[in-house]
């Protein structure tokens, strides 16, 4: 452990001491925040990580137990550095409980988000909310996810057309989903799970599980194009990459998978 590692003061009653293995969250020296016992909504886990960033610190260290409500009703935007959001413990993973509606994180420019150990669900936008779209997306950046879960994202309830259920990556992003489940998640267009989209584009994933995921037009699981227009795109420049990957009772109106 650290001796000389700093806390941010995202909320004064929200920070503990920072009584965290730093096997938590790999070798090495790093600053980082830990959430308190009296944080108990989704909304002051994306706080502690827009302070993280602001202050340069490494981490926000979140203890396994689950978080619920209080999910921002518009994106909280990363737009430079590099934050990892990751559970105290190795074997269980923290859980942010949306409760159906709002969104977490837009990285965008020369940031990157790294998440490990975490259980996202019910969350997703309706118009009726500000900035429709799915839980994540990353633009031009990169966002790196890990033991994780996401299960029952949805953007159906959107008027407008959504690409991804749970993550959308945008032109010139970087994506990699390693030992990731996705299940039950839905798009009001295309990739049920997730939807890649744009010139550039990347997505890797390696031992990730897909399962009852749905999309009202294309990929039921994951959708990869241009112009978002279905059978009628030309030959997408975004790249998938998946390896040990499993798909289960994926449904959309073009390609299940």
């Amino acid at each position: 452990m650290n001796p000389g590692a700093r806390a941010v003061l995202f909320r004064p009653d929200k920070v503990v001491s920072r009584v965290v293995a730093v096997a938590s969250i790999g070798a090495g020296i790093f600053d980082w925040t830990c959430i308190a016992p009296s944080c108990t909504d989704v909304g002051c886990v994306t706080d502690a990580v827009a302070a993280a960033v602001v202050s340069g610190t490494d981490a926000v260290v979140v203890p396994p137990r689950t978080f619920s409500g209080g999910c921002p009703s518009t994106y909280e935007p990363l737009t430079s550095a590099q934050v990892r959001l990751v559970s105290n413990s190795s074997t269980v993973p923290f859980t942010l409980d949306c409760g159906g509606s709002g969104v977490l994180f837009s990285v965008e420019g020369d940031a990157r988000l790294v998440i490990q150990g975490m259980t996202l669900s019910h969350a997703g936008h309706s118009d009726s909310l500000v900035d429709p779209g799915p839980a994540l997306r990353v633009a031009g950046a990169m966002l790196a996810v890990s033991g994780s879960s996401f299960s029952a994202c949805s953007t159906a309830s959107a008027a407008s057309p959504q690409l991804g259920g749970a993550v959308a990556v945008g032109v010139g992003a970087t994506a990699v989903f390693e030992d990731v489940l996705f299940t039950g998640n839905t798009a009001s267009q295309h990739g049920g799970a997730v939807g890649v989209l744009g010139a550039s584009a990347t997505c890797t994933m390696v031992n990730v599980t897909f399962a009852g995921n749905s999309a009202a037009v294309g990929g039921g699981a994951l959708y990869g194009g241009l112009s978002g227009n279905g059978l009628n795109d030309p030959v997408p420049p975004a790249t998938m990459m998946c390896t040990g990957c499993v798909f289960s009772g994926d449904t959309a109106l073009f390609g299940g998978a």
